[in-house]
């Protein structure tokens, strides 16, 4: 290969070139790939710029330092060998045509260099913008980073509080569930009341029914004997009116003692039903009171005949019947006296004023107030003179 291009300084300067093009392009494809490299690294635009500066600077630094020293041991040959001149004039032709060159070159890659400078301060400022949108970018992902975390942590809220709404929702529908079933219970207990009260109601109702008939009934009958209920309520609030006392006996006076009892007086009272009622009890052995002489009550009480007994239907003396009771008193010798020396007068009175005889419905009627009986005006007194005076007799 370098017997092809020797003594061709042409050849050989089209190859230098191809060679330094090639380097010096490589040199900026470089530069810009260090640049983009560290852009992308986030590096600062102007460490970038700077390194690619020295890269170039010490490519460039390097070229020159090989021409050079290649020069120079060109230039050493050609003084060691003179016959070698023409030869080496002709390279020393060729390189100052490549001199040229390259300074065309150098001119040229000045040029270019500036360019790229240019191009690189377009660089610069698209970096920032770069940067500026990376920046904008980032941000914006760490913003869609952070409401993505959120709304991440958002959806675990709500799932969280839906299963809790969840738990909570089926512990309800349990409770419901309960609450349900046991008010279902009610209404059927309710119900099964509710159907039982309409029985009732309607028994009952049939039975007032029934009770206003009979109601009907017995106010119609009430009102058929209403008047003899005016009558009965009538006698039962006067009954001592409706039972009386018909007939006073022969008063008996006995003034001496005798084989029967000593001085006292006797005498018996009639007494008849007239009232409605069917049977009247006369309280015989409540008798009170006593006699009197003269408007004076006597000083003994009066008290059943010992001798003569009460009639035994005078305690339910039936309707329109009539039963006797006996009483007596017994004198004292001072009344006998009196009544002695009475004998031969004509007014003398021997009374039954204070005589209390108490009738009353019974055990059949007890509720019929309990009354006395009123002693007729023509049976309260009797002249002593009408009486039968019994002396010194044993006939009682």
């Amino acid at each position: 290969m370098q017997n092809l291009i020797k003594d061709r300084p042409v050849t050989q300067g089209i190859i230098a070139s191809a060679i330094v093009q090639i380097a010096w392009n490589g040199a900026a494809a470089v530069i810009a790939y260090i640049t983009g490299h560290f852009a992308l690294r986030s590096v600062p635009v102007w460490l970038a710029i700077l390194v690619g500066a020295v890269v170039f600077f010490l490519l460039s630094v390097s070229y020159y330092i090989f021409v050079w020293a290649r020069t120079r041991h060109r230039a050493k040959q050609a003084t060691e060998n003179p016959n070698t001149l023409p030869a080496e004039s002709s390279e020393v032709q060729r390189l100052t045509d490549e001199i040229g060159t390259l300074e065309t070159q150098l001119h040229n890659a000045q040029h270019e260099a500036h360019s790229l400078d240019k191009d690189l301060a377009g660089k610069k400022q698209q970096m920032k913008e770069v940067q500026r949108e990376r920046d904008r970018y980032k941000a914006e992902m760490e913003r869609q980073t952070s409401l993505k975390e959120d709304q991440h942590q958002s959806f675990l809220n709500s799932r969280r509080e839906l299963a809790e709404f969840k738990a909570e929702a089926d512990a309800q529908t349990r409770t419901y569930d309960v609450t349900f079933k046991g008010m279902k219970e009610e209404m059927d207990t309710f119900k099964r009341e509710l159907e039982n009260a309409n029985k009732r109601v309607n028994e009952e109702n049939n039975q007032k029914e029934l009770l206003d008939r009979l109601y009907k009934d017995e106010k119609a009958k009430y009102e058929e004997i209403r008047w003899v209920l005016d009558i009965v309520w009538k006698q039962a609030q006067h009954l001592n009116r409706y039972v009386v006392i018909e007939l006073l006996s022969t008063v008996r006076v006995y003034l001496d003692d005798s084989t029967s009892g000593g001085p006292r007086i006797r005498c018996s009272f009639k007494i008849r039903n007239k009232s409605i009622f069917p049977e009247i009890t006369v309280h015989r052995d409540e008798v009170k009171g006593c006699f009197s002489f003269r408007g004076k009550a006597l000083t003994e009480r009066v008290r059943l005949d010992r001798l003569v007994p009460t009639w035994p239907n005078i305690d339910k003396l039936a309707y329109e019947q009539e039963g006797w009771i006996h009483l007596e008193q017994d004198l004292t010798s001072a009344e006998t006296d009196r009544l002695k020396n009475a004998l031969n007068s004509d007014d003398p009175i021997i009374g039954f004023e204070e005589i209390e005889i108490d009738v009353s419905g019974g055990t059949r009627f007890p509720d019929l107030n309990r009354t006395t009986l009123i002693i007729p005006e023509d049976f309260r007194r009797v002249l002593l003179k009408n009486c039968d005076i019994k002396s010194n007799t044993d006939n009682p």
